[in-house]
């Protein structure tokens, strides 16, 4: 059903009588007395030039009001061509002439205004008082054949007279938007519009400077043109506006400093030697912030990646596009703050680098791993492994006893462009790589903040260069970090990740309990991987030695009772020594996996001499620096061996007058059986067991 009252809009679409097509016409009144309707539609003229008397005013283009137009139609013959040749038009809050502050809180507009002369609330105060006597008496106005004379008429009998146009205006639009005061708004909107740059003007423009008001030169259009020249060519990263301003004038604008007397002081100005006008800094970056946006002038000032994280409007969260666990992982390494103590002399090794990898959906730290001295293409795939079996099973090869849920890779992975975007930092199967990767822009952390901002902060200070000396090994160190994932994954708050629908099944509003909740639902989308594959795809394969002993690798021996090792040992008897490979969790070397028949085992370390149990727990480069100083021993003690068995034998030759070799090489056999040689055993053995002849 069609719904027309006062002020509907309605068209006629191919015209239709007295209307004309394309026109928006509103309905005023449907008279049941003269049974007449009354219709008005408001032209928009055109932009005129106004030129004013005075000489130094600058001639100006305006749009004049719109023109209100009277049509009126038989009351039988509009309803009857409604819905066929009348139809709706799309309805306004606001004339078409305010449509752009539609929706706007214009009773807020003067609030926002500094010591305006007139409010635009008692500019339509009094727009509403000329109009008052009129929507008193607008059912019989509207009904009279005389309508426009007789407003014309009250016009010009107020004092002060008023425009019959203006007048005419303000009333049929008042009725027709709904008695709505704001429909009598000025189109502030259009203020300044007019172009400035192409109309001269005697008279400076702007607010008054401390050196007079009419101090200073109207910005023209080739110097407005030379402003965004200079500009452009003088902006760059890092440079402050006041030294873009300043290296715009001497270059582009000709400019020198001289020296001046304010007062009893003196100081420097900018002029220009020819006395050719040039824009003060105001006016400068006016037009600067005019031409390029603001936001694209601070953005030029500061960089992309600064603005983006400081300045620019939030377009987001990370989790807003993710809704199952492992839908999206993001990794990134960090430094760990201590520098870890080495075996050989306790000395500060390089530090070490952790690297996590963390889910989108739920929030929780799902693989890390490490390096030592610089960040790695192994880390990454050693948080993949990690993320393969679970935390659970990876704190056991590091000797901890841990509980955490879920394991499994994701289809997506997110990094920056350093080693983690590497192939090596990759599973080495092809099944196990990701089906997404993508890799943020450089210097650009924002592009993955959820990872960053679970990364550990250091708070930075002014006090001279210091660093922190740990009491831990590499391998304790890593032990610490691994329980710090854990401390992430049980404390963090998340709240604002839980699903409304699923709110009853979270136990607690932490990474751990979010994951649960979605697990227990099925919103899990990680890749499953088989332990050994995961050993394979991911961790690193070394050369090493397989003896009758077990696996020699970095000075440490592997072992296993498995019967497959045991078969493997066998194969290798006597001396005979056989180049293996094998698979090594590098920050931690407590075990080694060794493939052997295409069935992968798991050797353990052992010594020849019980230890402490933190010594089986090396680092791959621990390992390696302790076989080298261990080697080095042996080379010192050979020299050291020599230069006994010389000492020892001057010692002996020096108290005995007897050589320390002193035997000669006889042909034949030795002569024992007579009985000479016989009695001379005897007495020999009697007297080297101490014993005196009978």
């Amino acid at each position: 059903m069609i719904r027309i009252g006062t002020g509907s809009p309605l068209a006629a679409p191919q015209g239709y009588k007295n209307l004309f097509a394309g026109h928006t016409y509103y309905l005023l009144r449907n008279s049941p007395v003269t049974e007449v309707v009354t219709l008005v539609r408001f032209v928009q003229q055109p932009a005129k030039d106004v030129v004013y008397k005075n000489a130094k005013k600058p001639k100006r283009t305006i749009t004049p009001d719109p023109h209100p137009i009277i049509e009126r139609m038989p009351r039988d013959v509009f309803e009857d061509a409604l819905g066929r040749h009348i139809i709706p038009a799309q309805r306004r809050a606001l004339p078409p002439w305010l449509e752009q502050l539609s929706g706007l809180d214009l009773d807020s507009v003067d609030s926002e205004r500094r010591d305006p002369a007139r409010t635009h609330a008692d500019r339509i105060d009094q727009k509403l008082l000329v109009i008052n006597p009129l929507v008193q008496r607008a059912e019989e106005l509207i009904d009279s054949p005389d309508l426009e004379t007789r407003i014309n008429q009250h016009a010009r009998e107020l004092t002060p007279k008023q425009n019959e146009t203006r007048v005419r205006l303000w009333f049929f639009t008042y009725l027709v938007f709904g008695r709505n005061r704001n429909a009598l708004f000025y189109p502030i909107h259009k203020i300044g519009r007019w172009d400035r740059l192409t109309t001269v003007s005697e008279v400076k423009r702007g607010a008054p400077g401390y050196r007079g008001s009419a101090h200073g030169y109207n910005t023209t259009k080739e110097m407005h043109d030379k402003i965004i020249a200079s500009y452009i060519a003088e902006q760059r990263l890092g440079r402050t506006e006041p030294e873009v301003y300043v290296s715009a004038m001497r270059k582009h604008f000709g400019c020198k400093a001289r020296e001046i007397s304010v007062g009893q002081r003196r100081q420097l100005e900018i002029y220009h030697p020819n006395g050719d006008p040039f824009p003060q800094e105001g006016a400068y970056f006016y037009h600067v912030k005019r031409h390029f946006e603001p936001a694209a002038v601070r953005t030029a000032r500061i960089g992309r990646n600064r603005a983006r994280k400081t300045i620019d409007p939030v377009k987001g969260t990370f989790s807003a596009s993710t809704w199952n666990l492992m839908q999206n992982v993001e990794a990134d390494a960090y430094r760990v703050h201590d520098l870890p103590r080495g075996y050989v002399e306790g000395s500060d090794l390089p530090p070490l680098v952790v690297v996590t990898k963390r889910d989108t959906a739920s929030g929780r730290l799902t693989g890390i791993g490490f390096s030592q001295g610089s960040e790695t293409g192994a880390a990454y795939r050693m948080a993949t492994f990690c993320e393969s079996i679970g935390l659970q099973e990876f704190g056991r090869l590091f000797g901890l006893k841990v509980k955490s849920p879920g394991k499994g890779l994701s289809p997506t992975q997110i990094t920056d462009r350093g080693p983690g975007a590497t192939s090596s930092a990759l599973p080495r199967d092809a099944s196990l790589l990701p089906v997404v990767r993508e890799m943020t822009p450089a210097y650009s952390g924002v592009s993955k903040g959820l990872i960053e901002t679970s990364n550990p902060k250091t708070l930075k200070d002014d006090e001279p260069p210091s660093f922190v000396r740990s009491t831990l090994t590499v391998a304790q160190l890593a032990r610490r970090e691994i329980f710090r994932v854990l401390e992430f994954n049980e404390r963090t708050d998340v709240g604002s990740r839980i699903d409304p629908s699923l709110e009853h099944l979270v136990s607690r509003q932490s990474p751990n309990g979010v994951w649960e909740a979605l697990e227990s639902v099925g919103r899990n989308d990680a890749i499953q991987v088989d332990f050994a594959d995961a050993v394979r795809a991911c961790l690193e394969n070394l050369p090493a030695k397989l003896t009758r002993e077990g696996v020699e690798l970095a000075g440490r021996n592997y072992y296993s009772r498995s019967p497959d090792f045991q078969s493997a040992m066998e194969s290798v008897g006597g001396s005979r020594v056989l180049d293996v490979k094998v698979y090594v969790l590098n920050a931690c070397t407590r075990h080694i996996w060794f493939d052997w028949g295409g069935r992968l085992i798991e050797l353990d370390v052992r010594y020849p001499i019980p230890v402490d149990e933190e010594v089986n727990y090396m680092s791959l480069a621990e390992a390696v620096q302790y076989h080298q100083h261990t080697q080095a021993s042996a080379r010192r003690f050979q020299s050291h061996s020599r230069a006994a068995s010389l000492d020892i034998a001057r010692d002996y030759e020096a108290q005995t007058g007897e050589k320390w070799k002193s035997g000669q090489r006889t042909a034949g056999r030795p002569k024992r059986g007579n009985l000479a040689a016989r009695r001379e055993a005897t007495e020999a053995a009697r007297i080297t067991a101490g014993k005196r002849a009978a």
